[in-house]
């Protein structure tokens, strides 16, 4: 059963897809691609799903790179989301 906490992540995944998407318009694709790399070398490194690769990235950003802004965390949700959602097709 999913829960309401989880439909409030969902939903704000798919909002930082959606805000990248109206950012980035024509780049969007590109930005994903290299940020999807990002994050697949970082479930490589760490022998983890797409996820917690993911939220390992921005909390990690967060600690070591505060000046990253917001706007780049909201990409690499981003990027995750389209990841799977693509593999959410191929299956």
């Amino acid at each position: 059963m999913i829960d309401a906490k989880t439909i409030r992540i969902a939903s704000r995944l798919y909002d930082a897809r959606d805000n990248a998407k109206a950012l980035l318009k024509r780049d969007f694709d590109a930005k994903m691609k290299g940020l999807q790399e990002v994050i697949r070398e970082f479930m490589a490194e760490r022998s983890c799903d797409a996820l917690p690769a993911t939220m390992a990235i921005v909390t990690q950003l967060q600690k070591e790179a505060p000046h990253t802004s917001k706007l780049e965390q909201t990409f690499i949700l981003a990027a995750y989301v389209e990841m799977a959602e693509t593999k959410k097709e191929a299956a």
